[in-house]
């Protein structure tokens, strides 16, 4: 829950709020399937799921190592 959270806090509006609810989205699947009895993802869930971790991941770096301000 750590890593949600700057998402969550965010008041500047620099971080799209539909970052958080994708976070949110993932972590739920893998609870589901670290300890779901009967955990099944589509290929369609897995395939957005990477889609957005790698948005995820490029929006969060290029937040990270934006000038200050900016």
């Amino acid at each position: 829950m750590r890593v949600q959270r700057p998402w969550r806090r965010d008041q500047t509006g620099d971080l799209d709020p539909r970052y958080h609810r994708w976070l949110l989205d993932a972590f739920d699947k893998r609870q589901i399937g670290d300890y779901g009895i009967d955990a099944v993802l589509t290929q369609e869930e897995v395939r957005e799921m990477i889609e957005r971790a790698d948005i995820l991941l490029a929006e969060t770096t290029r937040y990270l190592t934006a000038p200050e301000g900016s």
